[in-house]
């Protein structure tokens, strides 16, 4: 009877490891179908909703596949569980990559069309890098362009949704698994890192964003300085492979963006007074054994400093910011009151919004504060883990001061900048937390019922957080979208436009397409190209014809009209002047190619 009984407990776990590859097997089959799916159902024009654009048959395989592999993640054992990573960290980071698999021209029609310019203007050598206060996201584009042998706009797209994502993920799951150490740790750090917390829709983007790529690449300083840190007592010369790592990550992001530097330097200043506290009040502790990071934090301090204000534009901006804080007074409540009006007449609120947006990022906000009241409040001998904790959390101070600053001096929406990087190192205590509450539950109850919790917990998140990574709808935003015939479109009117009739647009009028085109810098030169402008809503819905004297162009994109008619009905531009430009004498379209329509209004004077 025991032979019997201990025949059946020794393939239990034949079967579970056989029903996990077979599973598995179903699981990349499933993506595998999902992205032929999305690659085979191409753009054909303006979408305005990427999610609905794309084949319900994706979101059915990418969902398969996600369950499969969250679910093998949190019960198969290392062998497997490795397999199950892969499986659903792909799975996720293609929904980042719809707009590449789907073959959009190009993703990104605000600054990311700048950056494209800037980028070709590099290329060709008529800009350097040097004088461009963020370089990094150009110069990798213009490499992967060459090295993988792929124009430069598509190297800017795929590289925003793909390799910097997938190196945000891979150095969260690293950090948490060296900060905990628990079984789950590594497990739960993927997790949490595949829902994107720093994305907000808002100031942080999947699209090629100097400021946004910064933050992707915040995990990885992390962990190089993590493991610094911790690195035994013979490799701690400032001279050892983990220090000189940590140095050149750290310095490296300056040339992605300076605001994210500054938030980097600010965490750094922080984390060095903690080691000088501790080993001057607590030299027991952990903490007093570290190596210090004070000459890394004045290498990098410096090194922004150096870099930054050689730049005009930096010191315009510091300048301005400071005159905010100590002119006028904070606007920003009077901007969320317009924001509050003109969401409640699309049928949102900001409370929804908030809501879609930063739900996931409070739960964990809230679960890392946590973390941090149980390590401060432990009566326990301090540890490692919590020395790095108490880091983390340190960290965390400075830069949502300096968020505290700029929302005060009243300098728009870029204290959403800082939240993404804020985001970062709590998502590493949330998931942090989440490990070792899973560990602690799987003492007192099953694992099958602890499995099942977590793989509610993060898909229940993960569709929250999906819903967002791209602009949509479902955010009250129009898709990031550039279409080829739109490029066509704007160069053909740029080139053939007579003499230097001003080109006009919705909005912010064309000049990003300029930028994109032709280069910033090259349109600054150029009186004609930089002849471009956006039009009010009241005059384009009641007086386009009357409101200026010499003759204009106006272009049309199809995104303009659904974004303006279809999201926020009418709002700003009405429905009746769309249908007014068809109908008045004074006004005659003289290009149409599917994407962009232009118009030539008459002037007054005409």
């Amino acid at each position: 009877m025991h032979a019997h009984n201990a025949r059946q407990e020794s393939r239990r776990p034949r079967r579970r490891g056989t029903a996990q590859k077979l599973a598995l097997a179903v699981g990349f089959l499933a993506l595998a179908v999902g992205i032929a799916a999305a690659y085979r159902s191409p753009t054909t024009g303006y979408e305005q909703s990427i999610y609905r654009a794309t084949p319900f048959a994706y979101w059915a395989a990418i969902g398969v596949a996600t369950l499969i592999g969250g679910w093998v993640a949190v019960t198969a054992s290392r062998r497997r569980r490795d397999a199950a990573h892969l499986l659903v960290a792909i799975a996720v980071i293609s929904v980042l990559a719809l707009p590449a698999i789907r073959g959009y021209y190009f993703y990104g029609a605000g600054d990311s069309l700048t950056h494209l310019g800037w980028a070709k203007e590099m290329d060709r050598g008529s800009w350097g890098p040097l004088q461009s206060l963020y370089p990094g996201v150009h110069l990798g584009g213009i490499i992967f362009g060459h090295v993988a042998g792929v124009e430069l706009r598509r190297a800017l797209v795929v590289l925003p949704l793909t390799v910097f994502p997938l190196a945000f993920v891979t150095f969260v799951s690293l950090t948490v698994s060296v900060v905990s150490d628990r079984p789950w740790a590594a497990t739960i750090g993927l997790l949490s890192g595949l829902l994107f917390v720093p994305i907000n829709g808002l100031t942080i983007h999947p699209m090629a964003h100097p400021s946004s790529q910064a933050i992707m690449l915040v995990p990885f300083v992390i962990y190089l300085m993590i493991r610094y840190l911790t690195a035994e007592v013979a490799a701690r010369s400032l001279f050892s492979a983990s220090s000189v790592a940590f140095g050149f990550a750290a310095v490296a992001l300056v040339f992605y963006h300076p605001q994210e530097t500054m938030d980097l330097v600010a965490m750094l200043l922080a984390i060095a007074l903690v080691q000088y506290c501790y080993r001057r009040w607590n030299p027991t502790h952990p903490i007093a054994s570290h190596h210090s990071i004070r000459a890394h934090t004045l290498v990098v301090g410096l090194a922004f400093l150096v870099w930054t204000f050689r730049h005009p534009r930096a010191r315009g901006r510091t300048e301005y910011v400071i005159s905010g804080l100590l002119g006028e007074g904070p606007q920003t409540v009077q901007q969320a009151g317009t924001w509050s009006s003109s969401l409640q007449a699309v049928g949102g609120s900001v409370e929804l919004l908030f809501l879609k947006l930063f739900a996931v990022t409070v739960v964990f906000g809230v679960i890392a504060g946590l973390l941090a009241l149980r390590t401060f409040r432990s009566g326990t001998s301090p540890t490692t883990r919590d020395a790095l904790v108490t880091y983390l959390v340190a960290g965390l101070i400075p830069p949502g001061l300096l968020m505290a600053f700029v929302f005060v001096a009243d300098q728009g929406d870029h204290y959403f900048r800082f939240l993404g990087f804020l985001a970062v190192p709590i998502t590493i205590l949330g998931a942090v937390a989440i490990a070792e509450s899973v560990e602690s539950l799987g003492v007192r109850s099953s694992g099958r019922t602890v499995a099942i919790a977590l793989c509610t917990l993060f898909a229940v998140m993960l569709v929250v957080q999906a819903a967002g990574f791209h602009q949509s709808p479902y955010m009250y935003k129009s898709n990031q979208q550039v279409t080829d015939g739109s490029i066509e479109g704007y160069e053909t009117t740029f080139d053939y436009r007579q003499g230097d009739t001003v080109v006009l647009g919705i909005r912010g009028g064309p000049r990003r397409y300029v930028d994109a085109i032709y280069g910033t810098h090259a349109a600054d030169r150029s009186a004609s190209l930089s002849a471009t402008g956006g039009v009010r809503g009241p005059v384009f819905n009641a007086n386009l014809t009357t409101a200026y004297e010499s003759d204009r162009y106006l272009t049309i994109d199809d995104g303009d009209y659904q974004r303006e008619v279809d999201l926020y009905k009418g709002l700003r531009y009405s429905e009746a002047g769309f249908e007014r430009l068809e109908r008045d004498a004074a006004i005659s379209r003289v290009i149409s190619n599917g994407d962009l329509e232009v118009y030539r209004v008459a002037g007054t004077e005409s």
